[in-house]
């Protein structure tokens, strides 16, 4: 089996779907024997996905702001120091800085997205679109990814999210519980 270097970049690794699925995913390629390279903010699971077996750069890419697109020359330098097999955008801003660098590269790593949900239309969330392949959390982003930003089907893979049912388990609220929360 050929060993696999991946990338995932976020903006920032503190809670959130988004984040768990990176840092569970990360893990997941460690303990399969690939490579695995987050790219974040930094934050409170860089220390988990770290002591798992992966590699986290620090760039502070998570600002919405014109002037992050610069940061686009120093994440083509780590894909050129890193070599990247997948490089897999997880967020808006991160794939945009990502649309530059990737552009600039000789070789070039395959691209994969992640639809979270059902993105707004302006060019801003387009860029999710402009990969080798997406990855769609259920058939109602799919349906949306294909008539929104004209994907094909063969595009775009459902992986429905999960959770960590040891972590969220399905025991019963108590009912106090649920007056507080109320």
């Amino acid at each position: 089996m050929n060993k696999l270097k991946v990338i995932q970049l976020l903006p920032e690794l503190n809670f959130g779907g988004v984040e768990r699925g990176v840092k569970d995913f990360s893990k997941a390629l460690v303990e399969k024997g690939h490579q695995s390279i987050v790219i974040s903010n930094g934050g409170l699971l860089q220390e988990e996905i770290e002591k798992n077996g992966g590699k986290h750069i620090n760039l502070p890419i998570h600002k919405k702001r014109i002037s992050s697109l610069l940061l686009s020359s120093k994440l083509k330098d780590i894909y050129e120091k890193e070599k990247p097999d997948v490089i897999h955008v997880r967020s808006r801003m991160p794939a945009w800085i990502n649309f530059l660098a990737f552009k600039k590269l000789h070789q070039k790593p395959l691209l994969v997205s992640t639809f979270h949900g059902l993105y707004s239309t302006p060019i801003y969330s387009q860029v999710m679109s402009k990969v080798d392949h997406a990855i769609s959390i259920s058939k109602t982003v799919k349906s949306y990814i294909k008539s929104t930003y004209k994907m094909t089907d063969d595009q775009i893979t459902i992986i429905p999210r999960g959770c960590d049912s040891l972590q969220f388990n399905q025991d019963e609220i108590e009912s106090v519980m649920v007056r507080e929360l109320v």
